[in-house]
């Protein structure tokens, strides 16, 4: 039987690999680019006292990442069904 510490563990191990494969897909990847520069825009903005234009930018990274989610898969689903 598994210990809460083991579990706790293997979960963050899994959860990495996860994470490592999906950075590395190079379909999805300009999405994150595109999600880091909306993030960096929106934090010079702010900074810039142009508080309007921060927030327009910083409402576009989930909306990105939604899309890179869906791209990915749309193509596991596409190599299912061709399989």
């Amino acid at each position: 039987m598994y210990t809460v510490q083991e579990t706790a563990r293997q979960s963050l191990q899994e959860i990495g690999e996860h994470s490592r494969s999906m950075i590395s897909d190079p379909k999805v990847l300009p999405y994150y680019v595109l999600a880091a520069g909306a993030i960096a825009t929106s934090i010079g903005l702010y900074f810039a006292d142009r508080k309007h234009e921060s927030l327009f930018f910083a409402l576009w990274p989930p909306t990105i990442l939604t899309m890179a989610i869906l791209s990915r898969m749309s193509r596991s689903f596409t190599e299912r069904v061709l399989q």
